[in-house]
């Protein structure tokens, strides 16, 4: 079965011929090659290009061994060019392999009829890499697990509370969504992160105590939606495991997390200056399957699950997003003046549109003051928005404050 990824297909036909170099990320095996080798390839074909003028090179496979080597993969490429007055399509996949890539790919640029599309495996070709080697030559598209609609697109006959536990259970990439059997779902999850995820971090990072590691992540996928800081985990650490490990070492593999697309970091900010506060974040998993994997938590923690849907799907649609933090002054049940802090599940900026949003699984007359209160509070005629899985009509009230069904929001790309 095809999966179709229209939307960073699009992505990509948009940024052709555009003279920088497109850069294909994601975690492993979230589909970065079948995106590149079999759909942007199909769409070239059928603009009319012609195969002589697409050059796909596979370079983890035996068959292009000798392509590791920078000079090689450049001179092999350039026999290739035959005329220099049509234009080629340079595709090349896990660029990381090749000896100083990042000089072969800035040798590529200056020729003036190449358009590169590369994809590199999260060992060594990182997004903060991309960043500091190739400043304004480059830019990212960055591959996420399937997003709920991609999902649905592919179990058509299920209803969108069926679909949506399967989602929740065993998370959304492109093989566990393609089988069947519940035990392969799970051996696959569990490789993956064994022996793919985990093993990269260690490689790239020479890391001796792969149990740390490991522990690091259990706590949080334990945690995912809760504020933590590196102070948390080394007092739970030193506490619950009366482990050694050192508080910045346990800041290091945070940021390494991060960086090998296992996690995804959203700090708080404050909603009225705009200030960045860097002592509490929330980490989300960007495949829920593996995280359900380390610590076996679906059905008693379905909130916090639905805010890691809605944050990544924000973060796929092109927003920044943060958690907002308000704090306002009132008087508190023994008439004492205090300080009070709200706080916004996302707030959603993308090219100056903010959205400020409140995550509910299920919105009632026992919650729905403490969750519309902190988007009261707000003086601003940006949308405010609750997100909830409770089935009902789209409505507004009277403070202009939006509740969106869940799966409304989910299948609806152009919802907001």
């Amino acid at each position: 079965m095809e999966i179709k990824r229209d939307f960073y297909l699009n992505k990509l036909i948009q940024m052709k011929r555009d003279k920088l170099v497109k850069i294909i990320t994601g975690p492993r095996r979230v589909g970065k090659s079948y995106l590149l080798f079999n759909l942007f390839y199909k769409h070239l074909l059928n603009a009319g290009i012609s195969e002589e003028q697409i050059i796909r090179i596979s370079l983890d496979s035996i068959e292009s061994l000798h392509l590791r080597d920078g000079t090689a993969l450049f001179n092999y490429v350039i026999s290739l060019i035959k005329n220099k007055d049509e234009q080629y399509y340079l595709l090349l996949d896990e660029i990381q392999n090749v000896s100083n890539f990042i000089d072969v790919l800035n040798g590529f640029m200056q020729r003036e009829n190449i358009d590169i599309y590369v994809t590199g495996s999260n060992s060594k070709l990182l997004s903060s890499d991309i960043a500091t080697e190739f400043a304004s030559r480059g830019e990212e598209v960055r591959l996420y697990p399937l997003s709920f609609q991609e999902f649905k697109s592919i179990n058509k006959d299920k209803s969108n509370d069926e679909l949506w536990r399967e989602y929740c259970q065993f998370g959304s990439m492109p093989m566990t969504a393609l089988y069947q059997e519940i035990a392969r779902k799970e051996d696959y999850l569990q490789n993956l992160f064994n022996n793919t995820y985990l093993n990269d971090v260690v490689l790239r990072y020479k890391i001796k105590n792969k149990e740390y590691l490991r522990e690091i992540i259990k706590f949080l996928a334990q945690n995912i939606g809760s504020l933590i800081n590196t102070n948390k985990i080394f007092n739970y650490f030193k506490s619950l495991k009366k482990s050694d490990i050192s508080y910045n070492t346990i800041s290091k593999y945070l940021d390494y997390f991060c960086d090998a697309f296992i996690v995804d970091q959203v700090s708080r900010q404050s909603v009225k200056s705009y200030e960045i506060f860097k002592s509490l974040n929330k980490y989300y998993f960007v495949e829920l399957g593996i995280r359900n994997q380390l610590c076996g938590l679906v059905s008693s923690d379905e909130g916090h699950i639905m805010e890691n849907v809605i944050s990544l799907e924000l973060k796929r649609r092109g927003f920044n997003v943060s958690i907002g933090s308000l704090e306002k002054r009132e008087y508190n049940e023994k008439g004492e003046y205090i300080r009070k802090e709200f706080e916004i599940d996302f707030v959603a900026n993308k090219s100056g549109q903010i959205i400020y949003i409140q995550c509910c699984l299920q919105l009632n007359e026992n919650n729905e003051a403490r969750e519309k209160k902190p988007l009261k509070l707000l003086k601003t005629a940006n949308r405010r928005i609750i997100i909830t899985k409770d089935a009902f009509v789209y409505k507004r009230d009277n403070y202009g404050i939006e509740t969106i069904n869940l799966f409304d929001f989910l299948l609806d790309d152009n919802i907001f």
